[in-house]
């Protein structure tokens, strides 16, 4: 039976985010939830594992969105002039320049473990707001920090794709070096270090996934044995952090709030866990 994990993403963004994310999780559907620390709601995780203690609990670092947790006299290469952090295009930039502090970075990284820490103790697995970790140089101070903490578990970017004819030749070549590249790092050296699953799926449109029986023909037809689902979900499309992802959200809470979408999971054999299952 293929195993397959059902992430929602941000949870102590804002209120539309958890509350999404509590629906999801009580229609059967999300397994896992990590917590975005530096957000206005983050207190509302300090009860997650006791109401719900089906799922796994991850961090979820985050310094491309939003203020730092630390006086950002303490970190100034990883703020602009408004003290907030810079965009994920901005950091990944600046980190490729080296213009970003290590010792900050992991000051910042360290503020937000011990916050996740006060709150639902240690983290199950990690990863990061808006992919921040995938450079080498970044993904290494990340690693590095996770394996310190003892955190066992991460997320796969290996691929499994749900609509990929759709897109052009073109983009699809580019797609497949891009895969080369990550199925090396991914499926050969991280592996080694952390618990994961075999992939995650990518729609090259998000709505791709919402057509269960494209949904099902893709897990069905991949050779991984254990599959991510990540899902962003969210009441409302008004918050100033949602950016494009506003009517998406939206669309994965009604999407994945569905209480008969578990069954047409089990029906069509799949089995719905968390990371600590995955080896099991």
């Amino acid at each position: 039976m293929k195993k397959i994990i059902i992430t929602a993403d941000d949870y102590g963004m804002c209120h539309p985010v958890d509350t999404a994310i509590d629906e999801c999780i009580k229609a059967g559907l999300v397994t896992t939830t990590n917590v975005i620390l530096n957000m206005e709601t983050r207190n509302n995780a300090e009860m997650l594992r006791s109401r719900f203690p089906q799922i796994s609990v991850g961090i979820h670092w985050n310094v491309t969105t939003g203020k730092p947790l630390l006086p950002t006299h303490e970190i100034p290469s990883l703020v602009n002039e408004y003290g907030e952090f810079y965009s994920i295009k901005e950091f990944k930039n600046r980190m490729q320049k080296k213009k970003i502090s290590e010792d900050h970075l992991i000051a910042e990284l360290r503020a937000q473990y011990n916050a996740f820490y006060e709150l639902c103790g240690e983290p199950d697995y990690w990863n990061t707001h808006e992919n921040s970790a995938l450079s080498l140089r970044a993904f290494n101070i990340f690693s590095a920090l996770a394996k310190e903490y003892g955190i066992p578990a991460t997320r796969n970017f290996q691929r499994v794709y749900i609509d990929i004819k759709s897109v052009p030749f073109r983009r699809r070549v580019k797609e497949y070096v891009h895969r080369i590249a990550v199925d090396l790092w991914f499926g050969i050296i991280v592996k080694n270090n952390y618990v994961m699953p075999d992939a995650r799926l990518f729609p090259f449109k998000l709505d791709s996934k919402y057509d269960t029986n494209r949904l099902f023909d893709a897990l069905n037809l991949s050779r991984c044995k254990s599959i991510e689902i990540v899902a962003h979900p969210a009441t409302t499309t008004d918050h100033k952090f949602f950016g494009n992802l506003s009517k998406d959200r939206v669309d994965e809470y009604e999407f994945f709030s569905k209480m008969e979408l578990r069954e047409l999971f089990e029906n069509n054999g799949f089995k719905l866990i968390n990371f600590s299952k995955i080896n099991n």
